[in-house]
């Protein structure tokens, strides 16, 4: 339910305004930043905050707290009058709005671009290559794991081509200038893929961002049928329109939701609760305990409860709390009481 209410909202939407499903879902999943310029031009110091953990920059202090501008409680419905609004009252609402969305993009890039970028760290020769745990198994692959660096579209000059740089349905034409399957388990005819001009951006709700400020993935599982009218025009090939059956794209549509359904319900539906584990394997140390207050023996009932006690606060505090870093500083910093203590 958590992952279906969304996308209802989304064709709910849809339904009450004219926009395609492509146009929408490029708007809902964004593949591409707010201000590509300020980010690439900001990419070395990005990269040495992402080693570093965002420490430094007091402005960083942003990833764990929102804007208070978004949540402040307006004393005037502009639009919620009886009356028609005047032409004056519909200036001050479009300000308001051009404002607001401005304020809006500003966090959400501040966001994207220490979050949703995925890096890649040079290597001797200046090469990006990938990390140790997203290294794939092949040694000579360009690509890790996750599929980065994306494909983007340039000119000989190394700049983004605008006029690919649109939302475009995969057909075979269209996967072989994006570099991306056509067969296995990443097929992607049918899938709608939107504006990118980064090739280490990973693609997310922009309103997501805003809300959990962390790393998110969001991907859709549609597919739209090859015809004519949703045919790129930029690929010339009939045999696109040809190779596709209905049959076929249901089998595709399928087994994409089969294997994203089950990638994020393992992430949702955990059968055990939070600290289960890890009072188990907590419990699993006290023979080790034992042992350590056998061999400082002789000690008096008080000092043993100590070292019990003491261990009981260690682990639980090292291995039973689910609070991140970040917000913790936050909460002693407040020096809130309601700071919530998850074991």
């Amino acid at each position: 339910m958590i992952i279906k209410i969304p996308w209802l909202l989304f064709f709910i939407f849809f339904s009450i305004v004219p926009y395609s499903i492509p146009d929408l879902l490029s708007v809902a999943v964004p593949k591409d930043h707010f201000d590509n310029d300020a980010h690439q031009e900001s990419l070395s110091s990005l990269e040495k905050e992402f080693h570093d953990n965002n420490a430094g920059p007091a402005r960083n202090a942003y990833l764990s707290v929102r804007p208070r501008y978004f949540y402040e409680r307006r004393t005037t419905a502009y639009l919620w009058g009886n009356v028609a609004p005047k032409p004056a009252l519909l200036a001050t609402v479009e300000t308001e709005a051009t404002d607001f969305q401005q304020r809006f993009e500003t966090d959400v890039q501040f966001i994207f671009s220490r979050v949703q970028h995925h890096w890649h760290p040079f290597n001797d020769k200046g090469e990006r290559k990938p990390m140790p745990y997203c290294r794939p198994v092949g040694k000579n692959c360009r690509r890790c794991k996750r599929d980065f660096p994306k494909k983007v579209l340039k000119s000989a000059k190394g700049k983004v081509r605008l006029d690919k740089c649109r939302v475009r349905i995969v057909c075979k034409g269209v996967a072989a200038e994006l570099e991306l399957k056509v067969s296995g388990r990443r097929n992607a005819l049918g899938s709608i893929i939107g504006r990118r001009r980064c090739e280490y951006f990973s693609s997310t709700s922009a309103l997501l961002a805003h809300v959990a400020r962390s790393n998110t993935n969001v991907q859709h599982n549609y597919r739209v049928p090859l015809i004519p009218s949703t045919h790129d025009a930029d690929c010339k090939s009939p045999a696109c329109l040809q190779s596709l059956s209905s049959r076929r794209l249901c089998l595709i549509a399928q087994r994409a939701m089969r294997q994203m359904t089950g990638y994020f319900g393992g992430y949702i539906a955990k059968r055990q609760k939070i600290g289960n584990f890890e009072i188990k394997k907590s419990v699993s140390t006290l023979p080790l305990l034992k042992e350590k207050l056998e061999a400082r023996a002789p000690l008096t009932g008080s000092a043993q409860l100590a070292h019990i006690v003491n261990r009981m606060f260690t682990t639980l505090e090292g291995k039973g709390y689910s609070e991140a870093g970040a917000q913790e500083l936050c909460f002693i910093g407040i020096g809130s009481k309601l700071a919530p203590c998850v074991f």
